[in-house]
């Protein structure tokens, strides 16, 4: 019997994940060996990682952001597909919508 590797292409929603996990776990996820886990041992073809960027108005946050991408930029095969963050204000307070992310994932 021949085996015949399958392949695979893994589109992750990155805030979705982030908060999921730190929400539920308060840990953190090495992204390419959960992704080699989710193959096990089939082809890799692609890993599509969505995410929008935090502007440089969050110190803090934008330093992790950078930290946290130039780790994954040096997985093999991971492709980083930005959206956006928008502002907005309701009842006095400002917060951030992250736009185009979810419209990036349905359209690749």
């Amino acid at each position: 019997m021949i085996f015949k590797m399958k392949r695979f292409s893994i589109y992750i929603d990155g805030s979705n994940l982030y908060f999921s996990i730190k929400n539920k776990f308060n840990c953190k996820v090495d992204i390419e060996k959960f992704c080699k886990k989710l193959v096990e041992n089939n082809n890799l073809i692609q890993i599509n990682y969505y995410i929008a960027p935090v502007g440089e108005s969050n110190p803090k946050l934008y330093s992790e952001q950078q930290k946290f991408l130039e780790k994954i930029k040096k997985i093999p095969r991971l492709k980083i597909i930005f959206g956006r963050l928008e502002k907005h204000k309701k009842d006095g307070k400002e917060f951030y919508v992250e736009k185009a992310t979810d419209v990036n994932l349905a359209l690749t």
